[in-house]
């Protein structure tokens, strides 16, 4: 049985190695898609914006560091 087909958005982590943390979104081609962190749930800060490919998919990697945070998706831009 092969992967379902998947519509609308879909965010990945994979570990490449290295202690790397890779995000790979795939949506719309061409949508900005803002994410946002928090150490304590509570208070929420902007953490950068992914813009999507023409192929509608791109990736980033995080460093290894000794902070802890959450981070997301922000579906709404004003949070």
């Amino acid at each position: 049985m092969g992967r379902p087909d998947v519509a609308g958005h879909l965010l990945e982590l994979h570990f490449p190695g290295d202690g790397l943390l890779r995000f790979s979104l795939r949506g719309e081609p061409g949508m900005a898609y803002p994410f946002i962190s928090s150490t304590d749930l509570r208070t929420w800060q902007h953490f950068g914006f992914l813009k999507l490919a023409d192929g509608g998919e791109e990736s980033f990697d995080l460093t290894p560091s000794a902070a802890t945070a959450l981070l997301r998706v922000a579906a709404d831009l004003s949070k």
